[in-house]
């Protein structure tokens, strides 16, 4: 399948991110590394965009789809930060995401053994609010698991000593999982309040303190607070760093 070949073009375009480190003035590897990863994301967007053909449904339907719509949307969302910060980290963290959730996706359908396009529940039989709800929560989520890996790859430069707080490097990277998580904050609220009207359309009521709901709300009240605590000073790159990657967890 698509998404399955995808798996190796991601790991192809790692490796060349890899190799451009070492080569750091070399155009031409980073310009390969990111085409190769452009043609791992389509591979998977084709993918995605064929199940909502046979399906007649959003790209967002059961935890498989999730699995498949994150690893998507976070690649593009690497590539993107790449091209605005060309600093050679959102590079490798693009395949790198794109590979391992697809990964899991496959392993999850193989533990499950069901039927990834069956026939949806009642109360989720509305393609408006899949299209609309389910969607814009998820691009958040996606984007503040990817703020978490770059968040996990300052911690991974300190420990090994590659850069120190003060360098280039590390400062990109502090940038990049700020940009990143300012993105993710505005889906995740908007998503947030698009379930409190679905759930209102559906049970009437906006918030019932579920599980699914509590765990949202904590995601932008630990988004909102990042990010209000460094525009204030109150936390710095390694409060912000640490801070994104506990988000990460709180997503998982």
């Amino acid at each position: 399948s698509w998404q399955y070949r995808s798996i190796h073009w991601d790991l192809f375009g790692f490796v060349l991110a890899a190799v451009s480190w070492l080569a750091p003035r070399n155009r031409l590897v980073w310009g390969a590394s990111l085409a190769v990863t452009l043609v791992a994301t389509c591979m998977l967007s084709y993918d995605v965009v064929l199940r909502c053909l046979i399906t007649e449904r959003p790209p967002i339907k059961n935890l498989y789809d999730t699995f498949l719509f994150i690893a998507a949307t976070g690649s593009i969302l690497g590539l993107v930060v790449e091209l605005m910060m060309p600093r050679r980290i959102a590079l490798a963290a693009a395949p790198f995401v794109g590979a391992l959730l697809v990964m899991f996706g496959r392993m999850f359908e193989v533990t499950k053994g069901e039927d990834t396009m069956d026939p949806l529940v009642a109360v989720l039989d509305s393609n408006f609010w899949l299209a609309t709800h389910v969607t814009s929560i998820n691009l958040g989520y996606s984007a503040a698991l990817f703020a978490a890996v770059l968040a996990l790859g300052w911690l991974w430069i300190r420990v090994l000593r590659i850069a120190t707080p003060s360098e280039p490097m590390a400062k990109a990277l502090v940038r990049m999982v700020y940009g990143v998580t300012a993105f993710s904050l505005t889906f995740s609220v908007f998503g947030t309040i698009l379930g409190g009207v679905w759930a209102n359309d559906s049970w009437g009521r906006f918030w019932g303190w579920d599980p699914k709901e509590n765990g949202a709300l904590l995601i932008c009240l630990s988004q909102v607070a990042m990010l209000h605590a460094h525009m204030c000073g109150l936390v710095r790159d390694l409060g912000q760093i640490v801070w994104a990657a506990a988000t990460g967890m709180v997503v998982v």
